[in-house]
């Protein structure tokens, strides 16, 4: 059945609703319609200095399966127009997390490769997808390649001089192969277990930094940043400290996000508000507009990793309810013009909290989890100017009811990404002044479920659909017209003609 030419409901909810302006740090404006959702295109648009909103993944080398993950890009391909390779240059960033700060990538290179220690719960092994099949994986997506250099060196704790020039020979090696626009430096050094404060992670990074500005001033150097307070640290003082003792360099800076994930998990909503404090932070701290990527994002499963049955959580990170959020998380962040991208966490192995990919036991095929499938609906933000989006929504389990961002197409097309939580098909208002009075098409790429539960594997009895549709809007005079919106969705609405 079309989902979008359902029966419309009209929902009235008791819930205070609140209007939330999308460009998420700039002021709130006060809300309107308290018996309707209204999504409201403003003509201001969210300027990014020098670039379209990006897309990219966290691929974890350690795990990963080449094989599967050409299958997964090829199949999110043929389902929507939303291919990943058709957004505009997506990232993949290695060799992915925690293993960043063990390992020197020369290591994983060629036929005699060393044993590595990759993480505590693993064997001392060599690292099969190095750092020469990773660059063949880049050619082969025309993806952009990210790299993670090692300035912490968990285990060894090796000189910072030593480290850095490991790592110049790492970026000559790179740069033979490929186009290479920024190096991170180091993954999460504020973690407890490295034992570093802000000035003692500043100080092991300079030099580093230093060969970069000297030796590859064409790529772009990127500063890990603290996102919320961890283990005693202060995040504000803890960056203060980074960019203190470095100099106030002209760099880029990397922030980490995991959500949704009671107990143990932020709100979506207090969650992109952090988002917001750290880029007022950057801002005052640096004295100029921060350039910030989000290179690890993704819905917490819940508890503790010592947890015994910490395992039992991890369906929360790959069903629909970690779609939602997914979904939620990249459109709050794309109408910050401050963040200039988000990778999702991680496209790595089929098992595992986090996965982008299962293997069906039945049919032996790989399946995109439902993030992934979320996140592939809304890579058209990524092909144009995101406008300023205003609604009126409620909260829903501390995340938005409905959360919607605009973005100016080529072909002067207008596009609206969606995300709803909301547990019965909707109707929002859309108010668009520039389609007053007209009959507009649209095309929307949908995906949806009847359970935050649901995973997209065949024979569960609460799968994931995706289909495509098309309608009709009748814009009012003033501008407005009522769209269906399906329950527990995320989708891409494409406004393709006008009359």
């Amino acid at each position: 059945m079309n989902v979008l030419k359902l029966l419309i409901i009209s929902v009235l909810c008791g819930a205070s609703f609140s209007a939330s302006a999308g460009y998420w740090c700039g002021s709130p404006s006060s809300g309107s319609g308290a018996e309707r959702y209204e999504i409201i295109s403003i003509k201001e648009v969210v300027r990014r200095e020098g670039d379209y909103f990006r897309f990219g993944f966290n691929l974890e080398s350690f795990l990963f399966d080449s094989i599967a993950g050409v299958k997964i890009i090829d199949l999110l391909g043929s389902r929507f127009d939303g291919d990943v390779r058709s957004a505009e240059g997506f990232f993949l960033r290695y060799p992915g997390g925690s293993i960043s700060d063990r390992i020197n990538l020369m290591d994983t290179v060629g036929p005699d490769r060393k044993v590595l220690k990759m993480a505590d719960w693993a064997k001392p092994q060599t690292l099969r997808f190095g750092l020469a099949e990773y660059l063949d994986f880049v050619s082969l997506t025309a993806a952009r390649s990210w790299l993670v250099l090692n300035v912490v060196d968990s285990d060894q704790k090796a000189a910072p001089e030593v480290l850095a020039e490991k790592n110049a020979q790492v970026l000559d090696m790179v740069r033979e192969r490929a186009e290479l626009g920024h190096a991170e430096l180091g993954n999460e050094p504020y973690m407890p277990r490295h034992r570093l404060d802000g000035r003692a992670y500043g100080e092991r990074l300079r030099p580093t930094l230093d060969m970069m500005q000297k030796r590859f001033a064409d790529v772009r150097p990127v500063l890990a940043m603290m996102g919320h307070d961890i283990g005693g640290n202060n995040a504000r003082r803890y960056n203060q400290d980074v960019i203190d003792v470095t100099g106030n360099p002209d760099v880029d800076f990397a922030l980490h996000y995991y959500y949704d994930g009671p107990p143990g998990g932020p709100s979506m909503v207090s969650t992109l508000s952090n988002l917001c404090a750290r880029v007022r932070d950057l801002k005052q701290l640096t004295g100029r507009n921060p350039s910030i990527w989000v290179t690890e994002h993704g819905r917490w499963p819940g508890g503790k990793m010592d947890e015994p049955d910490w395992q039992l959580r991890w369906p929360n990170t790959y069903n629909f309810g970690a779609a939602l959020s997914v979904a939620e998380f990249v459109i709050g962040a794309a109408l910050i013009p401050e963040v200039k991208g988000v990778f999702l966490h991680a496209l790595g192995g089929t098992r595992g909290p986090w996965p982008m990919y299962q293997q069906n036991g039945t049919d032996g095929d790989f399946y995109p989890t439902a993030p992934m499938l979320a996140q592939a609906v809304l890579y058209p933000l990524s092909r144009g100017d995101i406008q300023v989006t205003e609604i009126s929504t409620p909260e829903i389990d501390g995340g938005a009811g409905l959360r919607a961002a605009f973005v100016l197409l080529k072909l002067d097309e207008m596009g609206l990404a969606l995300v709803s939580r909301l547990e019965k098909m909707t109707k929002a208002q859309l108010i668009i002044p520039a389609y007053a009075g007209m009959r507009v098409h649209y095309r929307a790429n949908v995906v949806s479920a009847t359970s935050v539960e649901a995973v997209n594997v065949p024979g569960q009895a609460s799968p994931v659909k995706q289909v495509m549709v098309e309608g009709e809007l009748n814009f009012s005079v003033d501008g407005r017209a009522e769209l269906p919106v399906p329950a527990l969705s995320v989708a891409f609405i494409r406004f393709t003609s006008k009359h």
